[in-house]
């Protein structure tokens, strides 16, 4: 049986200006983003253990962050493609991606669990 090799960051907690109407937008607010990254064979790092050998999370958190600064979005999917593209940009072709963004508090009465949009090459 082949083994399976993966690396989810779970709950990133980011502010940002999302929503239908400028109103909505002129607020930040918490939208919580989950990743998983499926490796082809595992990571140089399972065995080298040096960073440079895998993913960085806390390189990859930061780079949400700094892509959200200054910017508005409007749907949550369209929050999601961009950021699936840019982490597609932080892994090699075989790596698969799983992303998962939460907008925690829609403004829509009775929604108590929010709103969640995947997207990537699987679920």
């Amino acid at each position: 049986m082949p083994e399976h090799h993966s690396l989810s960051l779970r709950d990133l907690s980011l502010q940002i200006h999302l929503g239908c109407s400028e109103q909505e937008r002129a607020r930040a607010q918490e939208v919580r983003v989950s990743i998983e990254f499926r490796f082809l064979n595992a990571p140089l790092g399972a065995t080298s253990d040096k960073l440079q050998d895998t993913i960085c999370y806390a390189e990859i958190s930061q780079s949400l962050k700094d892509f959200c600064q200054n910017r508005e979005f409007q749907l949550v999917e369209k929050l999601a493609a961009d950021f699936y593209q840019m982490l597609r940009s932080h892994v090699d072709r075989t790596t698969k991606i799983s992303l998962t963004v939460h907008k925690v508090a829609p403004p829509v009465e009775g929604l108590l669990g929010g709103t969640v949009y995947q997207i990537g090459d699987f679920h």
